[in-house]
């Protein structure tokens, strides 16, 4: 677990499961087994998970998400592209150029 408002200035590996606290920034890449990254964080490369994964709250994905299990999209994230082999759930209104799940993608107004 991350706390809130930390600085990353390359990339971000974690050997398990990252939390990343609200206001986080990472210059480089974040790869890790499961992740959820807190809102208004700033992802300035790729984010690579090996389970599943969770993009809370306006988000900035500089690259690609992709998780290796299910993903989980919250309002106002934004990414180059976001791909999964399970499902994906993205709630509210995105700004993501490209969408692939390898099951069903469900998105939810509201």
């Amino acid at each position: 677990m991350v706390g809130i408002g930390c600085d990353f200035w390359g990339d971000l590996v974690v050997k398990g499961n990252l939390v990343l606290g609200k206001g986080s920034k990472v210059k480089g890449d974040v790869i890790a087994e499961k992740s959820t990254i807190g809102a208004d964080c700033d992802i300035k490369g790729n984010i690579k998970v090996v389970g599943n994964l969770t993009l809370l709250d306006r988000t900035k994905v500089g690259g690609l998400a992709y998780a290796g299990g299910n993903m989980i999209i919250r309002p106002m994230v934004s990414a180059r592209a976001a791909e999964c082999t399970g499902d994906i759930h993205v709630t509210g209104r995105t700004d993501i150029k490209s969408i692939q799940s390898g099951r069903k993608l469900v998105v939810r107004t509201g």
